[in-house]
């Protein structure tokens, strides 16, 4: 169950505008406490209880007191707000327990966000932030090996519990701002992931790689219940998704509004092109003309109902008037129709033409490469009259020898010795094989070989 309200409108330009009329209100702060407490019963020991609460230092011998205190944030965000981030100051008023505020918490918070288990808005937003935790992604020349360090550094830092060298921060004047969203950052990923699997779905099945925010934010509302934070901090997670080169965000001006729109980036270089401009103008434009459809449609019905009432008042002429009107917004809904058709039609033509660059850059491309590769026609009939000589040869060979094998035989010794084998397989009583012979005795059990050697048995009994 979530206990945060969902977002029901779309969202603003800025999502921490609108977080912050995300409320905790649905569960109080009792509730919480006793939720914590049955959690985490080694609270209920009172020297526990002080130890925990006490001050925190940064210090290497306080790391259970660091991972305690991640570990009950993190089961704010799992299992009882049901999020991926909190203001710090909703973390520091719902960990009031026992009428006790941890002294130490605040630099607890601080000392996770300098480990990265949990970050900011303001590290969301700061280019610096991609760089460093994806280098892979903005450092092409980087070798393999420096990406999996890297890569093995991140997953080491992501693991519950703070890592032991935490004095090789540098703690002095660091501070997190109340207001300011404390996010888990792996949970983020995964929601993240979560988004953008969706995302590509949503794309998939309307064939295209941009689409309105607008539009992706109602599917998200719609269809909610597929993502399990639904569409909260999506601007955040944007910008995320931005940063790690899945997606391209844009703008794109139409009468004079700001429309935001988004791209999904096929690699780490690919940009957003003057052809997705154009469609998401196209997008516009249907939208524009679905809703006049819709507008004139009302009119149809209304102006057929009024015909009805007049006909019932016997005014035949005013009927007909209402009846036009109806057939004229009629016309205009064919119009419109006729119109979206044709803009379809353009994306289709925009998708097929660039099939086409794409097809023919492959061609040339691979004409570069026959001609580097050096292929000539001579060449291969060289080739192929070596061959065939070579074949050629090979049969002469077997030949002759075959002929050598069959030297020394006498064609009439071997008609005789095979009218001798035919004679035999007739079955005469000359002491040829007979298979009779062969067949089982009368146990049924046996095979016998000898005949001589069972009649022999058979006497002695």
């Amino acid at each position: 169950m979530s206990y945060l309200i969902k977002t029901t409108t779309p969202l603003s330009n800025s999502s921490t505008k609108q977080s912050s009329l995300q409320s905790f209100n649905n569960i109080t702060k009792e509730e919480c406490e006793e939720k914590i407490m049955t959690r985490f019963e080694i609270l209920k020991d009172n020297k526990v209880f002080h130890n925990y609460f006490s001050s925190y230092d940064f210090r290497d011998n306080e790391k259970d007191m660091l991972e305690f205190w991640e570990d009950i944030i993190y089961y704010y965000y799992d299992s009882i707000f049901n999020t991926f981030a909190m203001k710090i100051n909703n973390i520091l008023e719902y960990s009031k327990f026992q009428n006790k505020k941890p002294i130490g918490l605040n630099n607890i918070l601080i000392h996770l966000n300098c480990l990265e288990h949990f970050i900011t808005e303001k590290e969301i937003n700061d280019i610096n932030f991609y760089k460093k935790n994806f280098p892979h992604l903005y450092n092409q020349n980087e070798s393999w090996s420096s990406y999996f360090s890297n890569m093995a550094q991140s997953i080491f830092k992501m693991n519950i519990g703070c890592n032991s060298e935490s004095n090789n921060f540098n703690f002095e004047n660091m501070k997190l701002e109340p207001n300011q969203l404390l996010i888990h950052f792996q949970m983020l990923q995964n929601h993240c992931d979560d988004l953008f699997n969706f995302l590509t779905e949503i794309l998939r099945e309307e064939d295209h790689e941009v689409i309105i925010k607008r539009d992706f934010n109602e599917q998200l509302i719609k269809r909610g219940n597929e993502i399990r934070f639904n569409n909260q901090y999506l601007d955040l997670c944007l910008k995320f998704l931005q940063g790690i080169k899945k997606i391209s965000l844009f703008n794109v001006e139409v009468n004079g509004n700001n429309v935001e729109c988004i791209k999904i980036l096929k690699n780490n270089n690919d940009t957003v092109s003057n052809k997705d401009i154009t469609i998401i103008n196209i997008l516009i434009a249907i939208q524009n003309l679905n809703k006049k459809i819709q507008d004139s449609e009302k009119q149809v019905l209304f102006n057929r109902n009024k015909a009805k009432e007049q006909l019932k008042n016997k005014n035949k002429k005013g009927a007909i008037d209402y009846l036009k009107k109806a057939k004229m917004y009629q016309n205009v809904n064919s119009n419109y129709n006729n119109m979206i058709t044709t803009l379809e039609q353009k994306i289709m033509d925009l998708k097929e033409m660039e099939t086409n660059i794409s097809t023919k850059n492959i061609l040339q491309d691979a004409i570069k490469v026959t001609k580097d590769l050096g292929i000539n026609l001579e060449h291969f009939d060289e080739v192929a009259e070596d061959l065939k000589e070579q074949k050629y040869n090979q049969n002469e060979i077997n030949k002759i020898i075959k002929e050598t094998a069959e030297e020394g035989i006498n064609e009439e010794e071997i008609e005789k010795e095979l009218n001798q084998l035919n004679d035999d397989n007739i079955g005469g009583n000359d002491g040829g094989d007979d298979l009779e012979n062969f067949l089982p005795g009368a146990e049924k059990g046996t095979i016998i070989l000898d005949n001589e050697k069972e009649k022999n048995n058979v006497n002695k009994e």
